[in-house]
């Protein structure tokens, strides 16, 4: 699957081809942001940051202590446990989340809100609270009824 996502000011373009068992960057998944000036290649293992000439500039590799899996699709790794350890902690005794959920929120909504336009096959029109405007049958799919007794309570 390939999206760009259309804003007033740039583009970004997401491509997921992760689960086909096919390597890319010799990673067999992650992140790979391509800017203006250069590109940072970022997985599990760590990252790898390039100048606009596509010379390495920078990198870290994570210890081999703490080696977690690129090919993890379960999360059933060493940093997903860190992941959960914080939230559990945070919840018990009020320690800082590495990841705030409102950041995390962003990224996880975009991919969200790409399905929903994968399943209603056509482009979305979103407000700037990620809301989507003028298709209310793409927007029924971003929430469920829930069974009476089982609605979340925050």
């Amino acid at each position: 699957m390939q999206l760009p996502f259309e804003y007033a000011d740039k583009l970004i373009t997401w491509k997921g081809d992760c689960c086909n068992g096919k390597t890319t960057y010799n990673r067999d998944r992650g992140v790979m942001v391509h800017g203006t000036t250069g590109s940072v290649l970022i997985d599990r293992a760590g990252y790898e940051v390039y100048d606009g000439k596509d010379k390495m500039v920078d990198s870290y590799k994570t210890p081999s202590h703490a080696a977690t899996a690129s090919s993890d699709t379960v999360g059933a790794d060493s940093m997903t446990d860190r992941h959960f350890a914080n939230l559990i902690a945070a919840i018990r005794t009020g320690e800082a989340l590495r990841q705030p959920v409102a950041q995390g929120n962003v990224a996880v909504t975009m991919l969200q809100l790409s399905n929903v336009a994968y399943f209603a096959k056509r482009d979305l029109k979103l407000d700037a609270q990620g809301n989507i405007v003028g298709d209310p049958k793409a927007a029924a799919m971003t929430h469920r009824e829930y069974e009476k007794g089982w609605e979340p309570k925050v």
